[in-house]
């Protein structure tokens, strides 16, 4: 799960010399990126195909709004299906 996976990254991380390592030496630096105005389709789309789960949601200026995540896109869908 999940859950497991994170702690064990937590744990390796921990015992390694990556903590101390600057975020721009592990960032990805080629963003994909999608406008305030843009459709949830665009937005699933972009995701499969460039198989990422985020989505940086930037202006005309390129100035970053927010982010829209898969839970993000899964959280609208869910809010309007019945609960068992």
């Amino acid at each position: 799960t999940g859950g497991l996976a994170k702690d064990l990254l937590v744990e390796h991380l921990s015992e390694s010399d990556l903590l101390t390592e600057p975020v721009q030496d592990l960032m990805t630096e080629q963003v994909v990126n999608i406008g305030p105005e843009d459709t949830l389709a665009k937005a699933a789309s972009l995701m499969v195909r460039n198989r990422i789960h985020r989505l940086a949601v930037v202006d005309g200026s390129n100035h970053v709004l927010g982010v829209l995540s898969t839970m993000d896109i899964l959280r609208v869908f869910s809010e309007g299906a019945p609960e068992d």
